[in-house]
């Protein structure tokens, strides 16, 4: 998930906050609601958001083994240190990315 993205959730996420904070202070339970669906819908998008990266990641981890394991079979170094590296690269991502 992006910088970005983290930004937006947790913008969203607020604006609920504050709208159902708003809401019990002024006793109107239908913006109480809404700032609660708010805060459940940009959870959702957070969690979706997450599960996507986590996919691409492990796309990205499985392409590198992939090309390791052909390198090695075919005794293609390049191939074989590109598809480590490639495999390296995912792993960072994902724990940067998290």
């Amino acid at each position: 998930m992006t910088t970005q993205g983290k930004v937006k959730q947790s913008a969203r996420t607020t604006k609920g906050r504050i709208k159902e904070i708003f809401g019990r202070v002024t006793n109107n339970r239908r913006l109480t609601t809404q700032g609660k669906t708010e805060q459940v819908r940009a959870r959702i998008k957070h969690a979706a958001e997450k599960g996507t990266a986590a996919l691409k990641h492990r796309r990205e981890a499985a392409k590198g083994k992939t090309q390791e394991v052909v390198g090695a079979a075919t005794g293609n170094t390049r191939m074989k240190a590109k598809g480590k590296l490639g495999r390296a690269s995912a792993r960072i991502s994902h724990k940067f990315n998290k």
